[in-house]
């Protein structure tokens, strides 16, 4: 059964188009900008739709809340530690472990989720020149 596409549903999904990796309060700020009467509930439901719909992809990540983003391509992601960017990889760079897992353990992997955890080049800038800085 076709759901139909509701205006709410529609501003959630502009609201991931602007939004990088935004969670659930991030889109319900974004969509109160136009339509203030929405509520958290409504956010949820439509992001549980468009999950099962497989057009948003669900994104967990360490000492956060659930993050969001719409499915476009399979990719990966990498963390910063220090400010909590999340930055898309693409998923090509991390193909040949599927591999390498299934031909080591005769596991047939049909999706992955990879975040990478480090410092992001920001942030090594930014320390780089407070370490510059004369006290």
């Amino acid at each position: 059964m076709a759901r139909r596409h509701s205006v709410q549903k529609q501003m959630i999904e502009d609201a991931l188009r602007v939004l990088n990796h935004p969670t659930a309060q991030d889109i319900l700020l974004e969509v109160k900008k136009a339509y203030p009467y929405i509520s958290m509930g409504t956010v949820y439901r439509n992001l549980n739709i468009l999950t099962e719909e497989g057009f948003v992809k669900q994104l967990y990540f360490p000492d956060s809340p659930e993050r969001f983003e719409l499915h476009i391509h399979d990719h990966d992601h990498l963390l910063c530690n220090r400010c909590g960017k999340i930055i898309d990889i693409d998923g090509s760079c991390c193909d040949d472990i599927d591999e390498k897992i299934a031909s080591k353990t005769g596991f047939v992997i049909e999706s992955h989720t990879i975040v990478f955890q480090g410092v992001c080049a920001f942030c090594i800038a930014r320390e780089k020149n407070e370490k510059d800085v004369p006290e």
